[in-house]
């Protein structure tokens, strides 16, 4: 991957093949249980562009074949539980009308949910490029996430709060949502980790 090479450029350059990869991340998802394998294979073909390779689309459908039962783990965690603290969230924000120390659980419920989709997203990066067990993944994921903090600030904010920007302007963001946004979420996220995956794993699949 060529650093010096500007985001938006390789948004532009790669823009067919961003299309169909969030076209198939959509249906390969539309069965819940593979959630989790539709976004390892499309963090594995966002990488593909990144790194300037060939076929994302190739390396998408083979990923999403590889990983249907591997990413079921990361997935009940980084997914799920997100969901649930994000319920938890909404549902303290409505009581704190009543008490207003409610607002603490409230925050508390929505900063856990952010830090386990960030850390969602580093998870998912390394689990299409290198080869860990379900519990090395997760650990991994934090570690590197306490390494290095501002990924949480730049390159992972960006890949979180893309999709949840688009959901809020429903059903005006439709078209965004069909046919890029999910993509340029996890290109984001792999702008940011795949360069300190690659310097510091070196078990490629």
């Amino acid at each position: 991957m060529d650093r010096n090479t500007g985001f938006f450029r390789i948004c532009w350059d790669n823009l067919l093949s961003l299309i169909v990869l969030n076209l198939l991340f959509l249906l390969g998802s539309a069965p819940l249980v593979t959630l989790p394998a539709a976004f390892a294979a499309l963090c594995r073909g966002t990488q593909t562009c990144l790194r300037g390779e060939a076929h994302p689309v190739r390396q998408y459908l083979s990923s999403f074949r590889r990983e249907l039962v591997s990413a079921l783990a990361p997935g009940l965690l980084f997914f799920l539980l997100p969901a649930g603290l994000l319920y938890g969230c909404v549902f303290y924000r409505q009581a704190a009308v009543q008490a207003n120390w409610l607002l603490i659980p409230a925050v508390f419920c929505l900063v856990v949910a952010y830090l386990l989709l960030c850390c969602g997203h580093v998870a998912f990066q390394m689990l299409a490029r290198v080869q860990l067990s379900a519990g090395q993944l997760i650990r991994n994921s934090v570690l590197l996430m306490l390494q290095v903090p501002r990924l949480l600030f730049t390159w992972l904010a960006a890949a979180v709060c893309l999709p949840v920007i688009a959901l809020a302007f429903f059903p005006h963001s439709l078209p965004l949502l069909l046919l890029l946004i999910f993509a340029v979420s996890a290109l984001c996220s792999g702008r940011g980790v795949l360069p300190i995956i690659e310097t510091t794993i070196l078990k490629e699949k």
